[in-house]
């Protein structure tokens, strides 16, 4: 009967499946354990987002890593519904990988030495920075902590009239405003290691990607949201695009979890 027909032949294609799925992840593992790595693999059925939040606690993990792309050709463009929902839940924070170009050399580790931690002057972004410097001590990178003024889209007063935009002096004016704030929140102790930046962009994610290419970073680093609303969201919309349209791995601090590890920032209590 076809129906049984159309049975085996599902079989035998979950059972390549598995056999293929196997594979890679003894590649993957064995790439792991090259780099001194101990790896533990885990096969599991289900909901892929829904799985990897549910073993993160009983393994105790401290990082989550993620690809950025999906697997569906829809998806190959934008962030991939698996790392966007675990972004949405994860208790721990989780780095984000672009999928690189197969024909291009393996990547060097470290390449520029340099974490942009980006801030919007919140208390998320400052715990954010407290992560970023820990980490930057550990690996020995300079961070760069900057702030993005976001300008609004020029636009004709009148059909007769130039777009409205600011004025450079303006402009100069609260760059070094920017400047003076950014290094009251790293303070004199961590200068060495901290360095206050500004930028200007029309969209917040685009002024982020573009500074990391041109500064060689390899690494952004961001909280899941930098709202100070009484119920902020569980991902926000900036960090979601900024995960979205880099060009580096970027690290996504969930808030709850900088709560637990470094308690209220400097000034709020």
């Amino acid at each position: 009967p076809q129906s049984l027909q159309g049975a085996r032949r599902l079989a035998q294609l979950i059972r390549d499946l598995e056999g293929q799925r196997k594979a890679r992840l003894a590649e993957a593992a064995a790439w792991f354990e090259d780099q001194g790595v101990e790896t533990t693999v885990v096969s599991a059925t289900g909901r892929a987002s829904s799985q990897i939040l549910e073993h993160l606690s009983p393994c105790g993990a401290d990082l989550l890593l993620m690809g950025k792309r999906g697997s569906r050709l829809t998806e190959r463009f934008s962030l991939g519904s698996t790392t966007r929902r675990v972004l949405r839940r994860s208790k721990v924070p989780t780095l984000v990988v672009p999928r690189g170009d197969p024909s291009d050399a393996p990547a060097e580790p470290l390449r520029g030495k340099r974490i942009i931690s980006a801030t919007a002057f919140s208390a998320a972004c400052l715990m954010a920075l407290d992560a970023t410097l820990e980490l930057a001590e550990l690996l020995e990178c300079h961070v760069d902590y900057v702030n993005v003024f976001r300008l609004p889209v020029p636009f004709a007063l009148t059909a007769a009239q130039w777009p409205a935009l600011l004025s450079g002096g303006t402009l100069e004016e609260m760059e070094h405003m920017g400047i003076r704030d950014l290094t009251d929140q790293i303070g004199p102790d961590r200068a060495t290691r901290c360095s206050p930046s500004t930028t200007v962009g029309v969209s917040v994610s685009e002024a982020i990607r573009d500074l990391a290419v041109e500064t060689d970073a390899d690494l952004v680093a961001v909280p899941s949201h930098s709202t100070e609303r009484e119920h902020p969201p569980l991902f926000g919309s900036t960090a979601r695009r900024i995960v979205k349209r880099s060009r580096v791995p970027v690290l996504v601090y969930p808030v709850r979890y900088l709560e637990r590890r470094f308690g209220l920032p400097r000034g709020e209590g």
